[in-house]
């Protein structure tokens, strides 16, 4: 709870559903990408949580005195709790957007196929 506590003071609710509805699209786009459905929400906790600076634990490198940052390790409860909640707020959005998104794209493909169909005819 105080992960979401934190997300909420640091992260805009507009970053979060774009961020929840692009990844989305990127399931949509190459389902390859993720193992499984717990892989994908996985994935979806981890860009959601990258929006807060606060996930993150900051030190200097010990050689070249850079900075570093690394995410802070969930508890597989909280991020399980975490991802269903962005599943059931933003997940019909983003199937929505994405069959939206696939069907432009597939009248686009056929535009595309009628102009070189045309075009050919010229010849």
């Amino acid at each position: 709870m105080k992960e979401l506590v934190r997300l909420a003071d640091t992260a805009s609710g507009r970053d979060v559903a774009v961020t929840v509805i692009a990844m989305y699209l990127l399931q949509d786009y190459d389902p390859r990408l993720f193992k499984n459905e717990m892989g994908f929400r996985t994935q979806l906790v981890r860009r959601v949580r990258s929006l807060s600076g606060t996930s993150f634990s900051h030190w200097s490198g010990a050689s070249d005195g850079r900075d570093r940052r690394a995410m802070k390790e969930l508890e597989p409860k909280t991020a399980e709790y975490l991802s269903s909640l962005l599943v059931r707020l933003f997940g019909p959005a983003g199937v929505r957007v994405a069959q939206l998104e696939r069907r432009e794209e597939e009248e686009q493909r056929k535009e595309r196929l009628a102009y070189y169909a045309a075009l050919g005819e010229v010849k």
